[in-house]
C-alpha cells in the first residue's frame, strides 16, 4: 500500500479501500472500493448510485489530508475540506453490486483558507 487512508471515517462508515494515486501537481486523487454486502448502504441487489457521492467526499477528504500534511508548518491547524460541487459524474447503472470495484477520481479546483 503506497498511501494510508488518513480520514476520520471508521468502521462501517469508511467506504474507500485504498488510494491508488495522488498527484499534487495536477491536484488529483484516485481511490477505489470493492462493494460488499456488509456495506452500510447496501440494499437489495447493491448500493444505489446516488450514494457514490459519499465515496467522492471521502476521496476528497483523503486528498485534503495528504495535501495538508505535505504543506503543514508546525503551528498550522488542520483545516476541514469539503465538496462545493461535482462537475461531472459517470455511473451507468442504478445500483453497484457486491463484488464490483468502483474507482473515484477527484480534482481540486478551488482552495481558499484564511
Amino acid at each position: 500500500m503506497k498511501y494510508q487512508l488518513k480520514i476520520l471515517h471508521k468502521g462501517k462508515m469508511l467506504l474507500i479501500d485504498e488510494i491508488e494515486n495522488i498527484d499534487f501537481e495536477n491536484k488529483t486523487i484516485i481511490t477505489f472500493a470493492t462493494i460488499n454486502e456488509e456495506n452500510i448502504f447496501y440494499e437489495t441487489n447493491g448500493i444505489p448510485s446516488y450514494i457514490l457521492v459519499e465515496y467522492v467526499a471521502q476521496s476528497c477528504a483523503a486528498y485534503n489530508s495528504y495535501n495538508q500534511s505535505q504543506n503543514k508548518n508546525n503551528n498550522d491547524k488542520e483545516k476541514i475540506g469539503f465538496i462545493l460541487n461535482i462537475k461531472s459524474a459517470n455511473c451507468y447503472k442504478d445500483k453497484v453490486k457486491a463484488g464490483e470495484k468502483i474507482y473515484i477520481k477527484a480534482k481540486e479546483t478551488l482552495r481558499e483558507f484564511d
